[in-house]
């Protein structure tokens, strides 16, 4: 569409006010040249709003929802900048295809003025040799935007220096009222890095101000305290045992006795660790004293020959004492390493030939076992077969479901809900698992299998998987499933009918 473009600014701004319409005074060629916000946010056009063009290039916004807590709408000209025609030598040049050549032009460069206008920029009357560039990112990050002495932009101060001075604005005036015109800002600026520490430290300058008597006392005796600093490790141990030195100040009539004696108390010190078991059995040691006469008629203790048989015990001799803690024992005992000997039980604490047991955790057995017979353990439920079966390897061998299957199934094999088939079985072990499923007039069959939640596919016997059930029977479905790795199945299955 061929429109004449008027000098006018492509943006208008305007409060904001339900969903429209809001209307533009710029003409644009599409609804696509221009680019609409709600306050900050760019919004999508038909998803927002839509566009709506007069005959002159003008149009109006609407939106598609009221814009709750708005302040105001911008509609900004942005034609996307790119030529859409070409003109050929020799070919057809139409009046509509160059004025919209034309117009789009126009746009453009109205889009770009205003770019510019709204840019920080240089006046028209500074010099030539102005460079309004700014300085590289890692240059003038967190800093304030300053100008040079040529008035380029610069890297100012940071917020951080600035907020420092802010806090000291009154300890600046006071300087401020100390400077004279003659005197020593010259050297103050020499000194800028000393002046910047102690700006970082003005917490501290301001409380050593606060006890300047004190300062001076201690500037008075600075050989002592640098004599004191010299010894500081030694100062900060006596500090932290303090409470210690002040007992033995109390009691210093006894350290300096203590001290005469230091060669036995040196000697004793080497053997601490006897003298800590000799306290903790006074009372004994004071019972074989009372005794020593009779103990020296005693047998000697460790092996020898004197203690022939113990007899008259009233209490037997316990564990730690290389006794059974029981006076009487029969059949199998057990014990626990401390206390006393007890029967065991068959079945419970160990395996009995004649007497049933019940393992709770999987054996493994290296040598050829003979076995009579087993009992597999069946689970029977009145169950249609549908959907997704879970089928738990540690609640049973086989499961029987007597109620006629409903849909073709799928049959997910598992140790139990709380246990992954991966995780009790090592790999080069295999397990048989059965299930048993009723079938009415209309048969369905095992449509998918899988292995904590895994698709595999079985090796079914005869080379073909079953496509249908058998009506009115029990069809019987045998799984081996062996382990060939880490979450790695073979699985080999069959189906047999029964009526």
């Amino acid at each position: 569409m061929s429109v004449p473009i008027s000098n006018v600014p492509r943006r208008v701004v305007l409060a904001a006010s339900g969903t429209g319409p809001y209307s533009f005074n710029f003409e644009i060629l599409a609804a696509g040249d221009i680019s609409v916000y709600r306050d900050d946010t760019l919004l999508t056009i038909t998803t927002d709003y839509t566009v709506t063009i007069n005959t002159n290039g003008t149009g109006y916004v609407t939106l598609t929802a009221t814009p709750t807590g708005a302040t105001q709408i911008a509609i900004v000209g942005d034609r996307a900048i790119q030529r859409t025609t070409d003109f050929t030598t020799g070919g057809d040049l139409f009046a509509t295809s160059l004025n919209d050549e034309l117009d789009s032009q126009t746009i453009f460069a109205q889009q770009n003025a205003e770019a510019v206008e709204r840019a920080l920029k240089a006046p028209q009357t500074d010099p030539l040799t102005i460079n309004m560039t700014l300085p590289r990112a890692a240059d003038r990050a967190n800093k304030y935007l300053a100008f040079d002495a040529d008035g380029n932009p610069a890297p100012g101060d940071t917020s951080v220096d600035i907020a420092l001075v802010a806090a000291n604005i009154d300890n600046i005036n006071i300087v401020k009222g100390q400077i004279t015109p003659t005197n020593n800002i010259a050297t103050v600026a020499g000194n800028d890095a000393n002046i910047t520490t102690v700006a970082g430290n003005i917490a501290n300058v301001n409380t050593v101000a606060g006890i300047s008597g004190n300062v001076t006392t201690v500037a008075g005796i600075s050989a002592d305290v640098t004599a004191v600093a010299g010894d500081a490790t030694d100062i900060g141990t006596v500090a932290t045992n303090i409470a210690n030195v002040n007992s033995v100040s109390t009691n210093i009539a006894n350290v300096n006795t203590v001290a005469g004696n230091s060669t036995n108390i040196n000697t004793v010190a080497g053997i601490s660790a006897d003298v800590t078991t000799v306290a903790g059995d006074s009372a004994d040691i004071q019972t074989l004293a009372a005794n020593i006469g009779t103990i020296a008629t005693k047998a000697n203790a460790g092996a020898n020959s004197d203690i022939t048989s113990l007899s008259g015990l009233t209490t037997p001799l316990s564990v730690a004492q290389g006794g059974t803690g029981t006076a009487t024992l029969t059949g199998v005992v057990k014990g626990n390493g401390t206390g006393a000997f007890s029967a065991a039980t068959a079945g419970t604490d160990y395996a009995k030939p004649d007497t049933a047991q019940t393992f709770s955790a999987k054996q493994t057995f290296t040598a050829t076992q003979k076995i009579q017979q087993t009992l597999e353990k069946m689970t029977v439920s009145a169950t249609a077969a549908t959907g997704t079966i879970a089928y738990d390897a540690l609640t049973q061998a086989a499961l029987y479901y007597t109620t006629n299957a409903s849909a073709n199934w799928t049959v997910n094999f598992r140790g139990d809900g709380s246990n992954s088939l991966d995780s009790i079985m090592a790999t080069g072990e295999s397990l048989t698992l059965a299930f048993l499923v009723t079938q009415g007039s209309t048969a369905y069959y095992n449509s998918a299998v899988q292995i904590d939640g895994n698709s595999v596919t079985p090796k079914w016997q005869g080379g073909t998987a079953p496509t249908s059930g058998n009506t009115s029977s029990i069809d019987l479905y045998v799984y081996n499933i062996v382990k060939t790795g880490s979450a790695t199945f073979t699985v080999f299955a069959s189906q047999t009918q029964f009526k």
